[in-house]
């Protein structure tokens, strides 16, 4: 007989069964309470114990929303505490099962990001993979999306309330600032490897608005302070480096306290000093530099087995006597580098500011045996550790020396080659890309070469993008405009290098308003009011040395103003004019009776009052005071002199003339030039 089909019930499934459900929840409780008690075991025991209680938990309740809140809680808040890459590893994977359920509100959503943010800046910190910043990244995306549309939750992050099964979490100001830190120090991290400034950008809005949850945090401030001053270095803009300092003092004094080995503010004060020295390096200000030297002072003698800081110190005072040409500054930090070399601090660092160093120090006591033993010494290093590159621009340093020095095209082929080299790896390094810039400049002015001082004009145009607040850069940015001006053959290129001089020298001015820059600004003044036979170019000239007090200036100041004065005079027509500039010109020939240009000027100045009064005294002075500047070496007199014959009515002669200036290679463009000896930088 057939069996009969046994009949099922649809109510036995349909209906809950609330006896099972209490044991399974009983279950859980077990489980989530052995969960807890795990945080006091040790870190192997804690992962696995983790990892097989979680699983169990998962499978109990068919991955309830609730469970794996718990979970993701008590996964990340242990898991960073035992800094267990196993936890925060499954507890990921747990917040990215929860994140995907249609349960769960925003609020646990922006929970489950910052966990998330949290779990992978800590991998990151275990494993230095920085596959877990970019998830970092991808998570600040999302996080920020969703804080867009649900702004009434910026400060209620955390994960705190997914242990509690609630829908909103409570507001937590603690929280939401250690999760915008967290972000903060991420984006810094990434910046390092991106080198993309928006990243550093990010960083700071992060940092920000942790600090308005918890303005008080020396941790925080400090880190703050990290991304403020890589913001100055990369942008060039002191202020964010000043505000960098700011928050770094807040940070000492909140972390001071009587502890003997209070580890924070060592490191806090150290942040200071090395932050002080980016200050310098963005404006090579000398109250910066003083102002370096003396946080420096203070910190090492607060901690004086720190060699890092002795080290820094002795960098900080070559890079200043290189810059400002200070034999004093040099000697201080070979000094300080002595000390440096006592301590646990990098040899090969220290070798290459020494290196550089006593190779500037020989440059200004004239002792080239000094650039051979740095060369030597430098050689022998490189054969022992061929891949630290900061040795190779040392070695250029050295070179660039041994090629001021000598005046060798060789040399400073070789400098050039040592610095392109670096910079094939470090295209933004400021320091040697201003050597590289000097090496192109110095080869361009002992050979007048129109390419050499294009390529140094391309190299200062990139230093003044990386450091606007550095007067120095403008103003080699506007001396190689001014020797490219001199040197050109085009009168229409002539006019446009200096013109553009000029902008550059008023913005030198204004960052640094030091007599030689107005110098130089005057000077192109009056070359483009030569050529252009403009009145107003003497004019601004002029103007231009009532910015300084009359007994502080020097003879190339009151040179310029003898030379805007006889412009003037001969555009006006005006004697007078043309008498005051002989006055001064007369008083300088005092102080300096072999300047042959000094003497052309009294010449001209002469032969434009024969030529209005035709007094033979006037004739006489011209004739003498050119003939004297011929003897001096100023062949462009010669015109001169062609003038005064014509206008005195010696045609041969004045024809003679002409023909021996064209003789010696002299040519109207460069007697338009004649006004005085061009300014180069000594170093």
């Amino acid at each position: 007989m057939q069996a009969k089909i046994p009949f099922f019930s649809s109510k036995a499934f349909l209906t809950p069964n609330k006896e099972k459900e209490e044991q399974t929840s009983c279950m859980a409780d077990f489980l989530l309470a052995e969960l807890i008690l795990l945080k006091e075991k040790k870190e192997t025991e804690f992962s696995s114990g983790f990892l097989s209680i979680a699983e169990t938990l998962l499978l109990l309740t068919d991955f309830s929303t609730s469970i794996l809140k718990k979970i993701v809680f008590h996964g990340t808040t242990f898991g960073l505490s035992k800094r267990s890459s196993a936890v925060l590893s499954d507890t990921l994977a747990y917040a990215d099962i929860l994140f995907k359920k249609l349960d769960i509100s925003s609020s646990d959503r922006i929970s489950l990001l910052s966990a998330k943010a949290a779990i992978c800046f800590e991998l990151f910190n275990i494993t230095q993979n920085y596959t877990f910043l970019s998830l970092v990244s991808d998570v600040f995306i999302v996080f920020n999306e969703l804080l867009r549309n649900n702004s009434h939750l910026e400060n209620k992050l955390g994960w705190s309330h997914l242990e509690q099964d609630n829908k909103r979490a409570e507001i937590s100001e603690l929280a939401s600032a250690r999760v915008y830190h967290t972000f903060g120090k991420a984006f810094f991290l990434i910046f390092s490897s991106s080198h993309e400034i928006h990243d550093l950008f990010v960083s700071q809005k992060c940092f920000m608005k942790a600090l308005k949850f918890r303005p008080h945090h020396p941790r925080l401030l400090a880190d703050y302070a990290d991304t403020l001053s890589m913001l100055g270095m990369k942008t060039g803009k002191s202020a964010y480096i000043e505000n960098a300092l700011h928050f770094l003092s807040r940070a000492i004094f909140l972390s001071f306290n009587r502890d003997a080995h209070n580890q924070e503010y060592q490191d806090y004060r150290c942040r200071y000093a090395y932050t002080a020295i980016n200050l310098y390096n963005v404006t090579c200000r000398p109250d910066h530099l003083n102002q370096a030297s003396r946080i420096l002072y203070e910190c090492v003698q607060a901690f004086p087995n720190l060699s890092s800081l002795w080290s820094a110190w002795g960098g900080l005072l070559i890079f200043a006597g290189w810059l400002n040409g200070e034999p004093k500054y040099l000697e201080a930090g070979l000094d300080k580098l002595s000390f440096a070399q006592k301590g646990d601090s990098d040899p090969l660092q220290i070798a290459t500011y020494l290196s550089s160093g006593i190779a500037y120090l020989g440059l200004h006591l004239e002792e080239p045996s000094l650039f051979r033993e740095g060369y030597y010494k430098l050689v022998e290093i490189m054969k022992s550790c061929p891949g630290y590159l900061p040795l190779v621009g040392a070695l250029g340093s050295v070179q660039l020396c041994s090629a001021l020095y000598f005046k060798d095209a060789g040399l400073f082929s070789f400098a050039i080659s040592c610095f392109q080299s670096y910079l094939q790896f470090d295209g933004n390094n400021v320091d040697n890309l201003h050597k590289l810039f000097m090496a192109y400049f110095y080869w361009g002015e002992s050979r007048l070469s129109l390419r050499l001082f294009y390529k140094a004009l391309n190299i200062v145009k990139t230093l003044c993008d990386l450091r606007p607040e550095i007067a120095l850069f403008w103003k080699y940015r506007g001396t190689t405009l001014r020797r490219l001006a001199e040197i050109t053959s085009d009168p229409v290129y002539k006019e446009l290098y200096l013109e553009e001089s000029i902008w550059y020298y008023r913005r030198a001015w204004e960052l640094d308003q030091k007599l030689v820059i107005l110098e130089l600004w005057a000077e192109s003044y009056c070359l483009l009011g030569r050529i252009q036979h403009n009145l107003a170019c003497y004019e601004q000239c002029y103007e231009l040395f009532t910015l300084v007090e009359e007994e502080l200036l020097s003879s190339k100041a009151k040179l310029l103003i003898g030379i805007s004065l006889l412009g003037k005079g001969i555009i006006l027509e005006d004697g007078n004019l043309v008498q005051r500039a002989i006055f001064i010109f007369d008083d300088l020939l005092g102080e300096s009776k072999e300047d042959s240009n000094l003497m052309m000027l009294l010449g001209d100045a002469w032969l434009f009052l024969f030529s209005k009064t035709r007094f033979f005294k006037c004739y006489q002075k011209s004739r003498r005071y050119l003939y004297q500047a011929v003897a001096l070496g100023c062949t462009e007199a010669y015109y001169s002199l062609s003038k005064l014959y014509t206008a005195n009515g010696n045609v041969d002669q004045a024809n003679a003339m002409l023909l021996r200036a064209e003789s010696f290679g002299s040519t109207f463009a460069s007697a338009s030039f004649a006004i005085g000896k061009f300014y180069v930088p000594k170093f």
